[in-house]
């Protein structure tokens, strides 16, 4: 595998796996990157689509919120962990992401399902 997407599936991932994480694991877990890379990707262009043939707005609303919690989260907290600082610093950063990302994704998914006739 290159160099660089071995760095990529450790970002994706949401860093390198702590001590004690055996290949076997590495193995599951990036198989389990992939896939959901790949649903994510699914998930999104379908939305897109839908919404500009038929003006479906629910579905481009879900393929927004799969972006937000997916490659959006992935990349926020990628940049907070190189901001530096404390561990306790960065920790709370990443958990502020996460949590902003998750009503992010919860308001576009309300919004999807208020819209559905």
């Amino acid at each position: 595998m290159t160099q660089w997407l071995r760095r990529l599936l450790v970002i994706l991932s949401g860093g390198p796996l702590p001590p004690g994480g055996g290949s076997a694991t590495r193995t599951w877990i990036r198989a389990l990157t992939i896939l959901g890379m790949a649903l994510g990707v699914v998930v999104m262009v379908y939305g897109v689509v839908r919404f500009l043939q038929h003006g479906a707005a629910p579905s481009l609303l879900i393929s927004l919120a799969v972006i937000t919690a997916g490659p959006g989260e992935d990349l926020l907290k990628a940049s907070v962990r190189r901001l530096g600082g404390s561990d306790d610093v960065v920790a709370i950063r990443v958990l502020f992401v996460d949590r902003l990302t998750s009503a992010i994704f919860l308001v576009f998914l309300i919004l999807a399902i208020a819209l559905v006739q």
